[in-house]
């Protein structure tokens, strides 16, 4: 809450042409915390290096496993996204791709995918997997794992160190932060160096806009 408080006169800022997604091309990402007797749930949505929605609460029925509670926040992410995506065709914009859905759950993205059955105690959720393989089989959305450690929705779920909070907020895009986590381990990584002279050029207009006097 305070990190909202002391740098809502920062606004957000949006890049053109900087986000790896693409111009105008949403993405989001989606998160539980499994926490009985109700977990704790967070997504967002993002584009053009900025987010442009996002929530964050706990959900209303019990989930019964860590899977569970990430199917639940995917269908939840999946509304959001697809609504930004009905708002795009509204407005002209061509939506070809599937938006991606960045997942830390493995198991639940081969739920969806259909590679891996659902247990007994993720069977409740029949409707709302369905729902998003529709979706993914549709080509609405395409879940993509990504590292708990790169997983931007942990800061809508949990209290995180300061240290990593601040490597998700202030990093736009998963690939980006791939390459900076592998930067500070040196790690070898093949788009390191691209990703970081992106980053650089970017830094480098955020300052300038941050820094141009008030009209």
């Amino acid at each position: 809450m305070g990190y909202m408080v002391y740098s809502h006169d920062l606004g957000v800022c949006f890049s053109y042409g900087l986000d790896w997604h693409g111009i105008n091309t949403p993405y989001g990402f989606t998160d539980s915390s499994l926490n009985p007797p109700t977990s704790m749930g967070g997504n967002n949505a993002k584009m053009n290096g900025a987010c442009i929605a996002a929530n964050a609460k706990k959900h209303t029925l019990v989930d019964t496993s860590t899977t569970m509670a990430e199917l639940v926040e995917a269908f939840n992410a999946s509304q959001s996204l697809v609504g930004i995506r009905n708002m795009h065709k509204e407005m002209g914009i061509t939506v070809n791709a599937p938006t991606t859905l960045y997942c830390d759950c493995d198991p639940a993205i081969k739920v969806v995918s259909g590679d891996r059955s659902m247990t007994d105690s993720s069977r409740a959720l029949d409707l709302k997997v369905w729902k998003l393989r529709e979706r993914q089989d549709v080509q609405e959305i395409d879940m993509v794992w990504c590292s708990t450690v790169l997983q931007e929705s942990d800061i809508n779920t949990k209290s995180l160190p300061l240290s990593q909070f601040r490597f998700l907020a202030h990093t736009p895009s998963p690939d980006e932060r791939r390459a900076r986590f592998c930067l500070e381990l040196k790690v070898s990584d093949p788009i390191r160096s691209d990703l970081v002279r992106l980053r650089q050029v970017e830094f480098s207009c955020l300052g300038q806009v941050c820094s141009a006097p008030r009209q």
